[in-house]
């Protein structure tokens, strides 16, 4: 078994729940920002696309 130390982070997106068209900001706690587009829900569309989550150093 291969086990590494992985940092998950949280996320957030705006998004529309398409069946009744409220707004709201999910918070997805994934690897990347990548995984965390793959975790929403297909009930949900994201509103506006976010800039990457980097750390300026």
């Amino acid at each position: 078994m291969f086990v590494t130390n992985v940092i998950k982070r949280e996320y957030p997106f705006t998004v529309r729940r398409k069946r009744d068209g409220e707004i709201m900001t999910m918070l997805i706690t994934a690897e990347s920002e990548s995984a965390a587009r793959l975790l929403l829900p297909d009930t949900v569309e994201i509103l506006e696309p976010r800039e990457p989550h980097r750390k300026e150093e």
